[in-house]
């Protein structure tokens, strides 16, 4: 039997309004068994950080001084942008927005569907931003720089805005707690070169070019 294909506007939705669950294998007295994790919404979990570095633990509780983090101002004002852009978008659809940014997308997208003519595609591609946006700013990925010269363009070294030096070439990637990193990413951060080294094999590549200038000196 042919299933029909997902709708892409209602998954995107649900990945920014409803939470996750990942089932984990753990040691117990009694053996292993399996433990159900439950990850809040994306939005909520991008409101909630914002939340906590304004020094609220999420109940309403305030921390105290010493326990406060630093407001992520970055957080914030994707959040606000966010939340105002879901605002507006309710609007156009007659739709009275609330103060909670998962109910209003949820009651958007109803009303959304039920226009002759919804045009998904703009928001579907909206949508998959914010999703990778708050992906990026709850995980952010792991990195290290490389020591040697950018095989590119040859610079070692750049200066950012501030005036701090950090080397050219910089390699990000996220860790699950697998023996590969996940989406390894090389780039140059020297403005005239902005070379970028996408995937593993990328990632290799730019290794063995490293090792050949490194050793042809």
């Amino acid at each position: 039997m042919k299933h029909e294909a997902a709708d892409p506007l209602l998954t995107v939705v649900d990945k920014l309004t409803k939470p996750t669950f990942k089932h984990l294998w753990v040691d117990t007295p009694e053996g292993k068994r399996v433990r159900t994790v439950e990850h809040p919404a994306l939005l909520r979990q991008l409101e909630d950080a914002v939340t906590a570095s304004m020094g609220n633990d999420g109940r309403s509780k305030s921390t105290s001084a010493m326990e406060r983090n630093m407001l992520d101002s970055e957080a914030l004002f994707e959040f606000l942008r966010i939340k105002s852009q879901i605002g507006d978008w309710c609007r156009l659809r007659d739709v009275q927005p609330t103060r909670d940014p998962v109910q209003d997308l949820r009651a958007w997208h109803v009303a959304h569907i039920g226009q002759s003519r919804p045009q998904d595609d703009f928001y579907v591609e909206q949508l998959r931003g914010w999703v990778g946006i708050i992906r990026a700013r709850l995980d952010p990925p792991k990195r290290f720089e490389i020591t040697q010269p950018c095989p590119v363009c040859g610079v070692a070294e750049v200066m950012d805005a501030d005036g701090l030096v950090s080397k050219a070439v910089v390699v990000e990637y996220r860790d699950y707690g697998t023996s590969t990193p996940i989406r390894p990413r090389a780039v140059c951060r020297n403005a005239l070169c902005q070379a970028v080294w996408d995937g593993l094999e990328a990632i290799e590549e730019l290794g063995d070019e490293l090792r050949e200038k490194a050793s042809g000196q």
